[in-house]
């Protein structure tokens, strides 16, 4: 994660613990003749250092990089740092000091989803999409395209996409849980799966496409939308049914969660559908987020 560091002002990587504090990772940070920055990872076992670290730092300092900074899990480790900062870059006047717990740093980590994950989140929305409306075996045509995704992955993932509008807020739920919840539209077929809704870090989550549009939402409010396919009836009306699956801090009654299922029905006016124009499914879609 790449977040600012309070007294140099430069970005510096940093990792999170378990209870969402953070401290900045075992590294170097060296500036390039023309003020480039640069990280190198020392790994963390403290003392100790990655092979390669050596002859990378040479062929730095050839390239007329200097030391500016270097972070270390003790003083020990940071004097051994030292050391070798000096054996390659020279000696200059050093001082070590311990930050102050407490800061609050704005941070960012980035990253790039792989098929994988995208394909795993489909087969979640799907098998949980045939538990609630077991009147779908699965092997209708309909659903073709979203199996071969699934069990292939060989085309680009046009069935998984984020949403911000949340199936269960954090307010409503007392611990961590997930939701899924399915529709079953005029239009299409479709599972929404919500992942640790109520989880509180902090954090604020952006997805997007390179190069395309983004959603801002909290962590934890991110809801993953499965386009499973087209509805094979010509139904006029909407439904939809899930559960949150809630896990308790504590275990209760000798269980580490409940389920609690979700409201079911949401059936639209036959009238409204009947008496509007008709509707493309991007237009119907856009009114199902916005009601």
């Amino acid at each position: 994660m790449l977040g600012e560091d309070p007294d140099a002002k430069h970005v510096i990587m940093w990792e999170v613990g378990s209870n969402s504090e953070a401290k900045p990772q075992r590294q170097l940070v060296i500036i390039g003749p023309q003020g480039e920055v640069e990280h190198i990872r020392l790994g963390g076992e403290t003392g100790k250092f990655p092979p390669q670290v050596r002859e990378l730092l040479k062929q730095k300092q050839e390239l007329g990089f200097k030391v500016e900074r270097f972070f270390g899990d003790s003083d020990g480790d940071l004097r051994l740092m030292h050391a070798l900062c000096t054996e390659i870059f020279g000696r200059r006047p050093t001082e070590f000091r311990t930050g102050e717990p407490g800061q609050v740093i704005r941070a960012r980590s980035a990253f790039q989803l792989t098929p994988t994950y995208f394909r795993a989140i489909a087969k979640i929305g799907f098998h949980a999409f045939l538990h609630f409306y077991p009147n779908f075996t699965g092997f209708e045509p309909e659903f073709d395209a979203i199996k071969r995704f699934i069990y292939k992955g060989e085309e680009l993932n046009r069935y998984v996409y984020a949403n911000s509008d949340p199936i269960v807020r954090a307010a409503d739920i007392e611990a961590p849980a997930h939701a899924v919840a399915c529709d079953w539209n005029q239009y299409s077929l479709e599972a929404r799966i919500q992942l640790f809704a109520g989880l509180e870090s902090g954090m604020q989550v952006v997805a997007g496409t390179a190069g395309g549009p983004e959603i801002a939402t909290r962590q934890g409010d991110l809801v993953w939308v499965v386009q499973l396919g087209p509805n094979p009836f010509r139904l006029v009306f909407e439904d939809r049914r899930g559960v949150v699956l809630r896990y308790f801090k504590q275990r209760e009654g000798g269980f580490h969660g409940e389920t609690i299922e979700l409201p079911s029905g949401r059936a639209l006016p036959v009238a409204r559908l009947l008496g509007a124009r008709a509707l493309s499914s991007p237009e119907l879609l856009a009114i199902k987020a916005r009601s």
